[in-house]
C-alpha cells in the first residue's frame, strides 16, 4: 500500500483498476478533467446521464447526486480502467455562487464529503487507483495539503495503492510519497522545476513536485498568502443566472457598476469575458423599477400576443422585447453618422426568460449589498434641471442623439 506520483496522462494509464476524480452533484455539463474524460470515454461522463432543468446547467431534482457518495461507471472495454466519481462537492467550481438547497457548499463540507467518499471507496474491491494531481483543488478550489493528507490516511487504512498522476510531457516516472504507519510523522517538502508545456514544447513553465533530498530539519516551502492588492479584484457581489452568465456588482476606479457578464472557468477561478454589459447605478435602478413591465411583456409573449416593449435607461442604453425571440435585451444603441435612427451595438446582454427570473430573484441581494448607495440615486429626468423641456432636450443622458442641437 502506497501513495506515489506518476508523470504522464491519466487518460492513458493502463496499469490501474480505476480512474478516480471529483464531481459535483448538480450540473449537466462537464468541465476540466471531467470534460476530457467525457471526450476520451463517453460512457464515463456522469454529467451527461442527468436530465437538465430547461435552459439551465442544473439537473432535475431526482437526477442530482448526494454529497459524500461515489458513483462507479463500468468500462465496456477490456483493459480499460473504470471511472469512479467522488461526489464531494454540491455545485460546480469553488461553490457558494448558487445557493441551492438542501446542502451548504462550504469548504469544510467539501472536505468532509471527500472523506466520506473515500470511506465508500474503501469498501470496493479495487486495489490500484489513479487520482489526478490536486484532485478537488483545481476548478473546485480546495487545499491540496488537506486532500493529500486524506488520501494518505485512506491508503493506509484501506490497503489500496494510489497513484497520483501529474500531467507532463516528461518521461513517465514514479515518486513514492508515503508508505508509513499511523504513528509515523509525515513531512512532505516541495520544490519547483522548469518543464515544457504540453502542446507547446517551446514554452517553459514551473512544475511543483516533491523534494526527496530535503531533510526534515529544513523548513518546508510555504505558500505565501495573497496580498491585499490580489484580493481587491473580488467583486462585491456575484450571482449565477445560468448559461455561464452572472449578475455582478463591482467597483472600478471608484465607480460601482452592475454587470450582466459571461464568465469562464480556468484553474478553479472564474474570469469575466467581454461578453456582457456594465450599468451604472441609475440604469440598474431603472431596471428594478421596470421589472413588472418586463414580466407583463413576457406574459404577452407566452400568450402569443403582440409584444413591442422598449425602455430607455439613459445614454442610449435600452431594454427591449419583441415577438421574434424569447429574450430580454439590455443593450447599448447608437446613431451612425448621416442616419436618423439608432441601431443596436454588440455591447449588451440578451438573456432568456429563465435568466431574467434569476436576475429578479437576485435583486434583493444586490439591494442589500448597495444599501444607501442605491437609495440615494436620483433619476436624471426627475432632477431640478429637467423641470422644463429645454433642460431635458439639452441633457446628453436623456436625449443623447439630439442634445447638441439645443
Amino acid at each position: 500500500m502506497s501513495v506515489s506520483y506518476h508523470y504522464g496522462c491519466i487518460l492513458q494509464i493502463k496499469d490501474v483498476d480505476a480512474i478516480v476524480h471529483q464531481c459535483n452533484c448538480l450540473t449537466v455539463k462537464s468541465h476540466g478533467l471531467s470534460q476530457k474524460i467525457s471526450e476520451c470515454f463517453p460512457w464515463g461522463d456522469i454529467y451527461r446521464r442527468r436530465t437538465p432543468v430547461r435552459g439551465r446547467n442544473l439537473a432535475v431534482t431526482n437526477h442530482r447526486g448526494k454529497p459524500g457518495t461515489i458513483q462507479i461507471l463500468k468500462s465496456p472495454e477490456e483493459n480499460t480502467p473504470d471511472i469512479i466519481c467522488l461526489l464531494s462537492q454540491w455545485d460546480f467550481g469553488r461553490g457558494g455562487i448558487r445557493k441551492i438547497p438542501p446542502y451548504e457548499d462550504s469548504t469544510s463540507n467539501r472536505e468532509l464529503w471527500f472523506s466520506q467518499s473515500l470511506q465508500q471507496l474503501k469498501q470496493t474491491s479495487y486495489k490500484r487507483l489513479a487520482f489526478p494531481y490536486k484532485i478537488g483543488c483545481g476548478l473546485a478550489g480546495g487545499k491540496w495539503e488537506v486532500y493529500l493528507d486524506l488520501i494518505c490516511k485512506f491508503t493506509y487504512s484501506s490497503g489500496k495503492d494510489v497513484i497520483i498522476i501529474i500531467p507532463s510531457v516528461k518521461t513517465a516516472q514514479t515518486v513514492t510519497l508515503c508508505r508509513m504507519a499511523p504513528h509515523q510523522k509525515k513531512t512532505t517538502c516541495w520544490k519547483t522545476q522548469d518543464v515544457e508545456t504540453p502542446g507547446d514544447p517551446g514554452k517553459i513553465r514551473k512544475r511543483l513536485f516533491i523534494d526527496l533530498d530535503r531533510t526534515e530539519k529544513e523548513e518546508p516551502l510555504v505558500k505565501q498568502p495573497k496580498t491585499e492588492d490580489a484580493t481587491k479584484k473580488e467583486p462585491m457581489f456575484r450571482g449565477d443566472i445560468g448559461r455561464n452568465m452572472y449578475l455582478v456588482v463591482s467597483e472600478f476606479l471608484g465607480q460601482i457598476r452592475v454587470h450582466l457578464r459571461v464568465y469562464e472557468e480556468e484553474d478553479g477561478n472564474l474570469f469575466p469575458t467581454k461578453k456582457g454589459i456594465a450599468l451604472d447605478l441609475e440604469k440598474w435602478k431603472k431596471i428594478t423599477c421596470e421589472a413588472d413591465e418586463i414580466d407583463s411583456a413576457i406574459d404577452k409573449y407566452d400568450a402569443e400576443m403582440p409584444v413591442s416593449y422598449q425602455k430607455h435607461l439613459g445614454e442610449n442604453y435600452y431594454i427591449t422585447m419583441d415577438n421574434k425571440y424569447p429574450l430580454v435585451n439590455i443593450r447599448k444603441w447608437w446613431m451612425p453618422p448621416g442616419e436618423d435612427e439608432i441601431v443596436p451595438t454588440k455591447k449588451g446582454a440578451s438573456i432568456t426568460f429563465e435568466q431574467w427570473k434569476s436576475v429578479k430573484d437576485l435583486m434583493p441581494e444586490v439591494q442589500s449589498k448597495l444599501g444607501d448607495l442605491l437609495e440615494e440615486v436620483e433619476f436624471c429626468e426627475c432632477s431640478e434641471s429637467h423641470q422644463n423641456q429645454l433642460g431635458f432636450l439639452r441633457c446628453p443622458r436623456c436625449n443623447p442623439n439630439e442634445c447638441m442641437n439645443h
